[in-house]
């Protein structure tokens, strides 16, 4: 990952594997950590959401269902052969604080990310 300063000087802060391919990334804006969301051609399977940390740790790796209950996967995500688009209609962002990533997803329920810990608090 690397940091751009105001003069566009870029500092790689860490570089490593992810743990998949995913489909978004999302860098918090004071670079200590990156969120990715789905893996590509596997949506809504095994790493549906991944913190990593400022070191490029992984903070916490989630599959869907770990993510969402069983009931809201059956009767509220889209399926399709290979893919649960979850995301699908839903807004996501970092709140003022920089410490949490929030998703909201199509069908009003709110998850929020804690950073530091992967820790997951929803809302319905």
């Amino acid at each position: 990952m690397l940091t751009v300063a105001p003069d566009g000087t870029e500092t790689a802060r860490w570089a490593r594997d992810l743990v998949n391919i995913p489909v978004l990334a999302f860098v918090a804006n004071d670079g200590k950590h990156v969120v990715t969301l789905d893996t590509w051609a596997k949506l809504g399977y095994e790493h549906a959401l991944v913190v990593y940390g400022d070191d490029g740790a992984v903070v916490v790796d989630y599959d869907l269902d770990a993510v969402l209950s069983g009931d809201e996967i059956a009767t509220r995500v889209a399926h399709t052969m290979n893919a649960r688009r979850w995301l699908q209609g839903a807004t996501t962002t970092f709140d003022s604080s920089g410490n949490t990533f929030v998703i909201t997803l199509q069908w009003g329920r709110v998850i929020r990310v804690a950073l530091s810990t992967g820790a997951i608090e929803t809302a319905p």
